[in-house]
């Protein structure tokens, strides 16, 4: 048997999808299933869908991203609202920020550097939204002082440099474990 699935969500357009139903010949079990399409793929939404959405969702407003996803399908879809896209985004994000804490295998870290430099700075940005707070991020550069090179008599870069971010309200721990993942991977600089 073989029963139709219309919320398969595509990036462009909505499909109906065809999936096997599954029951037991058994006569005295009687079992039914019938797969949807959540259970079958985690989500009703395309990996195209979720990946458009959340690099709109990255590059500008939730709001503005789905205005931009609405001028891209030339009309509003409902799975592309605002409230998706912060969705996605944040899933995505926090999936991005989990693997930031994974410390490096010991192979690919090199022998203890004897100086690193850090620079950290911090500041508050301004929310768009009315009545709410600004948020403070705070930002690190980590390099060994043999990686600054001399432009000219007033100028210097710096070559090889470990830069990490953090806009997280959590007493500084983000940024400190971040920090910790530089200082560790700096040292194959």
């Amino acid at each position: 048997m073989v029963i139709a699935l219309p919320n398969y969500m595509l990036s462009e357009r909505d499909h109906e999808l065809r999936i096997q139903k599954h029951k037991c010949n058994n006569p005295t079990c009687n079992w039914q299933g019938s797969p949807t399409v959540t259970s079958l793929f985690g989500t009703n939404i395309h990996p195209d869908l979720a990946r458009l959405q959340c690099e709109q969702g990255a590059r500008y407003s939730y709001r503005e991203a789905e205005k931009n996803l609405e001028k891209i399908n030339c009309k509003p879809r409902g799975i592309n609202n605002h409230t998706q896209v912060k969705r996605i985004s944040g899933k995505v994000g926090e999936v991005l920020a989990n693997q930031n804490f994974q410390m490096p295998a010991p192979e690919e870290c090199a022998a203890e550097a004897t100086q690193l430099i850090v620079q950290v700075d911090g500041g508050h940005i301004p929310t768009q939204e009315k009545g709410k707070r600004s948020f403070e991020a705070l930002s690190a550069i980590v390099y060994k002082p043999e990686s600054i090179r001399e432009i000219d008599k007033t100028h210097r870069q710096i070559i090889d440099k470990n830069c990490v971010v953090s806009a997280r309200s959590d007493r500084l721990e983000t940024i400190k474990a971040y920090l910790v993942l530089s200082r560790d991977t700096c040292k194959n600089l």
